[in-house]
């Protein structure tokens, strides 16, 4: 079907009651975005089925989109691309509120923490090729069903890179990612009982824990590229974990030279440095065909692939993890351990990791 383009002076239009380059309404549309122009103000205008096309050049905007099947398209991520900058000031709305650069969202009872629950999602949509920097958040994903965020650049983000939470169906691709305060990629899906979240073939360098899972289910976390950050995958659970177990699956991934060092901060009260993968009384996880070296550092979470309860975190109610697979992985150069296992927790295999040293003894090239 043929396709409208549109300048901002024509969403005005149409947002005025004024039609321009009508289409019937059914037809998807294309709006032209320019640098100068208002994102935000071709999002308003813009039905279900439609893209906004950014041009190259810097905008300075926080855009919120809560209509499905939206696309924000630009022209790149690199430098000479698209690239959204911070405004001086930030709008009036969840978004603005949460300083960040662009954000779907649907409903959502309370706020976006352990507790909340979506009441209803903004479906689809997508954002691409856009450069992004220096946000507090540059992605976020709150109640959505079925939104993409592939083949941006996200960096100097103060607090996250991606995150997505109270969502489900997300796919987080393709994302260059660097310099972020905490996680660069957060999946915080709470009580969805299996989010299918899927993140894949991102390259995340310099951010604290890298890629971050917290009582979430579901999750499939697979090709993506991890370091010099704190650790590489880090997932937490404790007693507001899904029924059921976490359903992870960490897979085909490198992890290498994670030894940023990150005191207790963030909801984590133990310090990070020098992590692979990191398990905390997560249940249901599968970590297999992942390469993970040279991640080094001082602490009990230090290692290459690192299993310990949430006793730590929550005496009275620890989360004691269970049913974990950890197989056919490459480590090499972690330290204290390739390995490490607090010795809790009931169902935990170890299988074909071809590593050197083991704590306890014995989880290395084992049948």
């Amino acid at each position: 079907m043929k396709k409208t383009f549109l300048s901002v002076a024509s969403v005005l239009a149409v947002a005025a009651g004024v039609t321009a380059n009508a289409v019937p309404a059914h037809a998807a549309t294309l709006w032209t975005v320019g640098p100068g122009q208002s994102i935000q103000a071709a999002v308003d205008a813009a039905r279900p089925g439609d893209t906004i096309q950014l041009s190259a050049g810097t905008y300075q905007e926080s855009v919120e989109v809560e209509k499905n099947d939206i696309t924000i398209k630009g022209a790149g991520s690199g430098t000479g691309g698209t690239v959204l900058k911070a405004p001086a000031t930030f709008p009036a709305n969840h978004c603005g509120d949460h300083q960040a650069g662009i954000c779907f969202r649907g409903t959502v009872d309370g706020t976006d923490g352990p507790t909340s629950h979506a009441t209803s999602f903004v479906s689809g949509g997508r954002v691409t090729g856009v450069r992004i920097d220096g946000f507090k958040v540059g992605i976020s994903l709150s109640a959505t069903d079925g939104t993409e965020a592939d083949g941006n650049a996200i960096l100097n983000s103060t607090s996250y890179g991606v995150t997505d939470t109270v969502s489900k169906n997300s796919t987080i691709s393709s994302n260059a990612i660097s310099d972020v305060g905490r996680a660069a990629i957060y999946i915080g899906n709470y009580n969805i009982p299996a989010s299918h979240t899927v993140v894949t073939h991102n390259a995340v360098a310099r951010s604290a824990y890298g890629i971050s899972s917290y009582d979430s289910s579901g999750v499939d976390v697979n090709h993506n590229a991890v370091t010099g950050s704190c650790s590489g995958f880090f997932s937490f659970s404790d007693s507001l974990r899904v029924p059921g177990g976490e359903l992870l699956d960490v897979a085909n991934n490198a992890f290498s030279a994670n030894n940023a060092d990150c005191p207790g901060q963030y909801g984590f009260p133990e310090a990070v440095q020098g992590a692979g993968v990191i398990l905390v009384g997560t249940t249901g996880a599968t970590v297999e065909h992942n390469a993970i070296s040279d991640n080094v550092g001082p602490d009990r979470l230090s290692g290459g692939v690192v299993i310990v309860s949430s006793q730590v975190y929550d005496p009275a109610d620890p989360t004691v993890q269970g049913n974990l697979v950890v197989t056919a992985n490459a480590l090499h150069g972690n330290g204290p351990d390739d390995i490490v296992w607090d010795g809790a927790g009931s169902g935990i295999a170890f299988s074909q990791n071809s590593c050197g040293t083991s704590s306890p003894t014995g989880l290395c090239s084992a049948s």
